[in-house]
């Protein structure tokens, strides 16, 4: 395939994809070219008054978009942490609002956090902010919580 910029022939490797109406297709310049044209770009536009009008812009969509932007959000977030955003999604979609730790509704209308195995990404549950930080101070070891728990007991 050539590039259209540098009329250099290339393997499809070298060039970036894209969605578009539920197929993918490649780009017509190369990863090299596009990202010496998105440089130069951005050295004529990134200006101050450029940055703030992209952050007012995003603000305003942000309120005029609240659901997607959660939604959007929480996808993001599962992504950088190596849940898959699919199941993760479907997970919270069928949760009945509770923490699965202490069978509490979300505290003061929170934010659940999707608890899971950071070694195989693998969904445990969804928990408030405390219980989810119950068990990483606790290193997700049953045996320092099995000792905490004999600890408060033994001070009963």
């Amino acid at each position: 395939m050539q590039c259209k910029t540098c009329q250099v022939d290339k393997t499809e490797d070298q060039f970036r994809k894209f969605k578009q109406d539920g197929r993918t297709y490649l780009r017509k310049s190369c990863k090299l070219c596009q990202s010496k044209n998105t440089l130069a770009w951005q050295k004529e536009n990134d200006t101050k008054e450029y940055r703030k009008r992209k952050a007012i812009a995003a603000k305003e969509w942000r309120a005029a978009n609240p659901e997607r932007h959660k939604r959007n959000s929480r996808r993001k977030w599962w992504k950088d942490a190596g849940i898959n955003p699919d199941l993760a999604e479907a997970y919270f979609k069928s949760h009945n609002g509770l923490c699965d730790l202490c069978h509490e509704p979300a505290f003061n209308n929170r934010a659940m956090h999707m608890d899971h195995d950071h070694t195989t990404g693998k969904i445990r549950g969804m928990l408030h902010s405390q219980c989810n930080s119950l068990l990483g101070m606790a290193r997700d070891s049953p045996r320092i919580l099995i000792l905490a728990i004999e600890y408060l007991n033994k001070s009963q």
